[in-house]
């Protein structure tokens, strides 16, 4: 589906599974084996409708906390009005892992880019050529895409929502694509335009690792925040690449609308 990806990607994700889409426990134990919380049901905290992250991605099995692999990356979001809004999330070392099958996967950087000029928009992939290495291929990931509001955490579960000491956690959606886990500090703010906003701390989801062999390992992934600022580094939103804007929705029956990427999802 990021910053407060959605890659966000996962931020993505949540456009299309919110409610509908294990691992909410298994992410706070992720953060910490030690703090204990107790549920707020009248708190909610707001995204800046502007702001840029560097974000770390960490990856488990359900079976270990170890982590599988980490992944450096960034967010960009800029929702300039309800209409406009636009999204990006780098993925710097390789690509999210949510593909199932190891033959058909993109391997190395790719960029979600996903823009909405007038309120119907497109989440585009970017990705590596596999035989060229270079950042140069796109395809379109969903169409259409709206982006979430900035007030998205409302629509969590609220049984599901808890403080601790340090950070503040909601959940949403179920398997097998869901549980997402959102949490953000309880006590650190940035502002912007002048209010105040807390700032994200992670962003959970599941994931899966495909092997050699056909099968499956079932995880969980973490985007962890640094840098959050608010309006922070600025995405050239004028400069589609070309790649991108050559692309044409794929045919009804895919994952997503639209999708019409090389592949399987």
């Amino acid at each position: 589906m990021s910053t407060f990806t959605l890659s966000a990607l996962l931020i993505i994700f949540l456009t299309y599974f919110v409610g509908s889409l294990a691992a909410f426990h298994h992410s706070m134990l992720f953060h910490s084996k030690q703090q204990s919380g107790k549920p707020h049901l009248d708190k909610y905290p707001l995204l800046p409708r502007m702001y840029h992250s560097n974000w770390t991605f960490l990856s488990t099995t359900f079976n270990s906390d170890d982590p599988l692999r980490t992944i450096e990356g960034e967010t960009f979001f800029d929702y300039e009005s309800k209409n406009v809004r636009r999204l990006v999330e780098l993925w710097k070392d390789e690509c999210v892992p949510i593909w199932p099958n190891k033959n058909s996967m993109p391997r190395g950087e790719c960029h979600f880019i996903n823009i909405a000029n007038n309120g119907t928009g497109t989440s585009y992939l970017r990705y590596t050529d596999p035989a060229t290495g270079k950042l140069d291929k796109c395809c379109i990931f969903a169409r259409p895409w709206q982006g979430i509001e900035v007030d998205f955490i409302k629509k969590f579960d609220k049984s599901e929502s808890m403080t601790t000491k340090t950070l503040d956690w909601y959940t949403a959606g179920e398997p097998p694509a869901g549980p997402f886990t959102y949490s953000f500090w309880s006590s650190q703010f940035l502002t912007f335009e002048g209010q105040k906003y807390q700032i994200p701390f992670g962003f959970g989801f599941a994931i899966i690792t495909p092997t050699d062999d056909g099968k499956i390992i079932p995880g969980y992934g973490t985007h962890r925040f640094y840098n959050v600022e608010a309006p922070g580094l600025k995405y050239d939103w004028e400069k589609l690449p070309h790649e991108c804007s050559i692309q044409k929705p794929g045919p009804e029956g895919g994952p997503f609308p639209g999708y019409n990427c090389p592949f399987d999802l």
